[in-house]
């Protein structure tokens, strides 16, 4: 019977492939670090509007019993956006030698 050495062997059979595979390294976002991930409905367009009251201003005059203090009107500030989907496909070869 012969004896085969590792000289015999293709170098795609005793070539080890780890199942792990490496991870890439990632860009860090920090724009996306506070952002709100919303679910929009289904055919519901592709606008969204966010909106968010102003600070409140301090009160400065103290209440008198029995009387109700002045009211402070809010103001509304609204951010609209419009929705947009970004994606790609990725294909891998595998080239036999």
């Amino acid at each position: 019977m012969p004896i085969t050495t590792t000289a015999q062997v293709p170098p795609e059979v005793r070539t080890y492939f780890d199942r792990l595979l490496l991870t890439l390294a990632r860009p860090y976002y920090i724009y996306d670090m506070f952002a709100q991930k919303r679910t929009i409905p289904l055919n519901s367009g592709d606008q969204m509007i966010f909106r968010r009251y102003s600070t409140l201003t301090a009160a400065t005059v103290p209440i008198q019993d029995g009387t109700t203090p002045p009211g402070d009107a809010l103001s509304v500030t609204d951010f609209s956006t419009q929705v947009k989907w970004y994606g790609k496909q990725e294909e891998i070869y595998m080239l036999a030698a």
